[in-house]
C-alpha cells in the first residue's frame, strides 16, 4: 500500500533547524558532509514512508502510543522522524535528534 507524505510547519522548521545546526554549528565551524547526510537520510526516510508507513513502530512513551505516534530512524545517523497516519497518509509531526526530548516538542 502506498502512503502520501505531508510536513506539518513545525516538522518543516525543525528539519530546517537541524540541517542549520549542521551546516553552521557542528564543531564551531559546521559540517557540509554531515548536512548532506542529513539531507539525503531524510529524503530516503521520507520515501521509505510513502512505500510501507504502517511497518514503523509506535514511539515507547504509552501516551504517544496510544494516539498512534510512529517513528523512523535515519540510516547512519542518530535523526529520527515522527509521525502519524491518517488514512493513506503520513503525516510528519517531527524531526528529532536522539538526544533531544520529544515529550517538549510534541505535547
Amino acid at each position: 500500500m502506498g502512503f502520501r507524505v505531508e510536513l506539518t510547519p513545525q516538522a518543516e522548521e525543525m528539519y530546517y533547524r537541524c540541517l542549520e545546526y549542521l551546516l553552521y554549528y557542528v564543531g564551531g565551524v559546521g559540517n557540509a558532509q554531515a548536512a548532506q547526510n542529513f539531507v539525503d537520510g531524510y529524503e530516503r526516510v521520507l520515501d521509505l514512508l510513502e512505500i510501507n508507513a504502517e511497518g514503523c513502530g509506535l514511539l515507547e512513551d504509552e501516551k504517544f502510543r496510544a494516539e498512534g505516534y510512529r517513528k523512523i530512524h535515519f540510516e547512519h545517523m542518530s535523526y529520527k522522524v515522527v509521525f502519524h497516519l491518517e488514512r493513506e497518509t503520513a503525516i510528519v509531526d517531527a524531526v528529532f535528534h536522539d538526544k533531544q526530548d520529544m515529550r517538549k516538542w510534541l505535547e
